[in-house]
C-alpha cells in the first residue's frame, strides 16, 4: 500500500487537491478529477480505436495466412507478427486504456482514504500521529484501512479539540488548530451520499443507489460498445457478452467494497466514455 500511496496516491491526490481548491465541493471535485482524466486520456483513446480499426482491415491477411499455413502454428505465429510489425498494429495496445483505468481507480482509493494528507496537505508522519492518537481515543489498537477518516469525524466533534490540541508536544511547529479548522471544512457528503462510507449489501437509503447505479452504467456501456467497437461487433454474441455480464457483476461488487466516492468515479468515468464511442 505505500507503493501505491507513494507513486500513484501522491500525484493523483494533487490533482484531486486542485479540483477541491477550484469548486469547495468533495463530491464536485471527483467529477472534475473524472473528466480531467478523460481529457487527458482522449488522445490515447484516438489511438487505440485506430489501432482496433487496423485490426479490421488486416483481419483478411490474417485469415490468409492461417489458411495457407494450415496446422503449421510456428509459421502462422511468424507471419502474423510479421504482418503486424509491417502495418505497425500493436495486439496489446487495447490494453493501456484498462491498465491506466485500475491505476486510476486504486489511486482514488487511496485518495479518498487518506483526506488528510491529500486534501489538507498534512505531511505523512503527521497524519500517523493524529491517526495513533484517534485510536487511543475511541479505545481501539487501530482504526482499519479508513483510518484518517475516523480521524476527521472525531476532529469535527468539538468535544475533541483539547484532545487533539494536547498533542503539540509531540507535533512541535505543526499548527494543530489550523488542521483541525481545515479538518471541520471538509465535507464528504455529496447529493445526500457520504462518499466516504462504504455501501453496505442491504441499504435502503440514498447510499445503496450508488452501487445500483454502478451496475446501471456498466451495463449501458459494455450495451454501447457491443454495438460501436469495431473489434467487439465481429466477436460472437456470447463472447460478447459473457465479457459484458462479467463486467457488470464485477463493477458492482467492488462498489459494495470501497467507499461511495470511488463508486461516483466509476459512474461518471462509465457515462463520460459513452461520450467517446
Amino acid at each position: 500500500m505505500s507503493f501505491i500511496n507513494t507513486y500513484i496516491g501522491t500525484p493523483l491526490g494533487w490533482i484531486m487537491w486542485l479540483c477541491y481548491r477550484l469548486v469547495g465541493s468533495y463530491g464536485i471535485a471527483i467529477l472534475l478529477f473524472t473528466l480531467l482524466s478523460k481529457v487527458i486520456l482522449l488522445p490515447l483513446s484516438i489511438v487505440v480505436q485506430k489501432n482496433s480499426i487496423k485490426m479490421i482491415r488486416l483481419q483478411p491477411e490474417i485469415n490468409r495466412i492461417t489458411a495457407s499455413h494450415y496446422g503449421d502454428k510456428d509459421t502462422i505465429t511468424d507471419e502474423t507478427m510479421a504482418l503486424y510489425k509491417r502495418e505497425k498494429y500493436s495486439p496489446l495496445l487495447g490494453m493501456v486504456p484498462m491498465i491506466i483505468q485500475i491505476v486510476l481507480v486504486l489511486g482514488l482509493i487511496n485518495v479518498i482514504y487518506n483526506p488528510m494528507q491529500h486534501l489538507l496537505r498534512v505531511d505523512p508522519a503527521v497524519c500517523d500521529t493524529f491517526v495513533s492518537a484517534t485510536a487511543t481515543l475511541l479505545g481501539v489498537d487501530e482504526l482499519g484501512s479508513g483510518a484518517q477518516l475516523k480521524v476527521l469525524e472525531a476532529m469535527r466533534d468539538p468535544a475533541n479539540f483539547d484532545y487533539f490540541m494536547g498533542l503539540a508536544s509531540q507535533l512541535p511547529g505543526v499548527d494543530i488548530a489550523e488542521i483541525i479548522a481545515q479538518a471541520q471544512q471538509v465535507d464528504m457528503w455529496f447529493l445526500g451520499i457520504n462518499l466516504s462510507a462504504v455501501p453496505p449489501l442491504i441499504n435502503t437509503t440514498v447510499l445503496g443507489l450508488v452501487p445500483l447505479f454502478s451496475c446501471l452504467s456498466t451495463l449501458l456501456l459494455c450495451w454501447a460498445q457491443n454495438r460501436d467497437n469495431v473489434l467487439q461487433k465481429e466477436q460472437s454474441f456470447w463472447s460478447r457478452w459473457g465479457v459484458a455480464l462479467f463486467t457488470v457483476a464485477f463493477s458492482t461488487y467492488f462498489t459494495y467494497l470501497v467507499p461511495a466516492g470511488v463508486g461516483v468515479y466509476w459512474i461518471a468515468s462509465n457515462l463520460l466514455a459513452l461520450l467517446n464511442l
